[in-house]
């Protein structure tokens, strides 16, 4: 009878391990579509010639008018959509190097100093000269944290 208990505990742990082992795969490989995008922005065809563009001159010089100019660059400045979309822009930025980040190592220093003076008197009431004592303790670790399942890889993308 305990045999027939070890086997159909044997089996079940067997199970329990390998479903283990297979649902650690958690992430797929992402494939990125080829696509052409030479062609897609403005200097990316050469074939094609406009000279009747003016997306090539600055704005300052097109306009001369310096009222005109002055009431464009205020409204540039103050546009809460730029605004917003410069601000999310710097957060994705910090959230990327956040992610790159994540792959070093984390390191710490610490230090501490304590000093003790105590009274060497008998029973601690007469006072007939003190025993001083100082601690300077200085602390250092290093931890890295590795890529098993993707979670870093993933935040970077």
């Amino acid at each position: 009878m305990t045999n027939n208990k070890i086997s159909k505990s044997l089996i079940l742990l067997t199970l329990a391990v390998s479903v283990g082992l297979v649902s650690c795969n958690t992430t797929k490989k992402m494939v990125t579509p080829e696509v052409d995008t030479h062609a897609l922005f403005r200097d990316g065809d050469t074939t094609k010639v406009d000279t009747t563009n003016i997306a090539d001159i600055a704005w300052q010089e097109y306009f001369t008018d310096a009222q005109l100019r002055s009431l464009i660059n205020e409204g540039l400045e103050k546009n809460f959509n730029l605004q917003i979309a410069y601000s999310r822009i710097k957060q994705a930025e910090a959230s990327l190097s956040m992610a790159r980040g994540a792959n070093l190592p984390t390191v710490a220093i610490a230090a501490q100093g304590s000093h003790t003076r105590l009274s060497s008197g008998a029973e601690g009431t007469k006072v007939l000269g003190y025993n001083n004592s100082t601690i300077f303790q200085l602390g250092f670790s290093a931890s890295w944290e590795m890529n098993l399942w993707g979670k870093l890889s993933s935040q970077t993308r």
